[in-house]
């Protein structure tokens, strides 16, 4: 123990009883905080907007196809079916697919569905590559700006002009009600000089003597 810190007695503790830190220093040194510049701020939105390659997209979707037509084709074989048979229905199989794509791409909005991403056992998207990310992303976003009732015409930085905008409006306001306060100062202190100017004038008017 020294000046009253530290354990009464070294025994059990497995120390000597020396103090070695003083955990309640505080250091005057303050960690630097490696704050983003606007470089890392605008790589960061262009990774988070970017928009995905179509194309790539309508590749990997195709590829799904053929999966499920190759797994078709294979359990067909074990069941025993004939050659013929197999490619007459894997053919109508996938042309029903594929019609079912070319729909989709039609009336959706988002530049991918869920059911189109791999899932976890819980229901979470995992997308694979670069592009399958920028579309979930987008699908995100889609959800998010429907759920606080964001029209599409919306762009990203509006909020941040229209509350410039509004402070602009609100200092004109200011300005407006200021220059109305001075301007009615005026006119009162006006009308004030005009009643003491006739007032003196009557006043005058009486001391003045008659000619008759």
């Amino acid at each position: 123990m020294y000046n009253g810190i530290g354990l009464p007695t070294p025994r059990g503790s497995g120390t000597n009883g020396y103090v070695q830190k003083n955990l309640a220093f505080i250091s005057n040194f303050k960690e630097q905080n490696p704050y983003k510049t606007e470089e890392d701020i605008k790589r960061a939105d262009a990774l988070l907007f970017k928009e995905p390659n179509k194309e790539i997209l309508e590749h990997e979707r195709k590829r799904k196809i053929e999966v499920k037509c190759f797994e078709m084709e294979q359990e067909m074989e074990e069941q025993g079916y004939t050659q013929s048979e197999i490619e007459f229905r894997v053919s109508g199989f996938r042309k029903k697919l594929l019609d079912e794509l070319k729909a989709s791409e039609i009336k959706k909005t988002p530049n991918v569905e869920p059911f189109e991403i791999s899932q976890s056992e819980h229901g979470k998207l995992l997308p694979k590559g670069t592009h399958e990310n920028a579309a979930v992303n987008i699908l995100k976003n889609t959800i998010f700006k429907e759920a606080l009732g964001i029209g599409e015409q919306f762009q990203d930085g509006n909020s941040v002009e229209l509350a410039v905008q509004r402070k602009k409006d609100d200092a004109e306001t200011k300005r407006l009600v200021e220059a109305q306060k001075e301007m009615k100062l005026f006119t009162n202190v006006k009308q004030s000089f005009q009643y003491w100017d006739l007032s003196f004038a009557l006043q005058y008017t009486k001391k003045q003597p008659s000619d008759s």
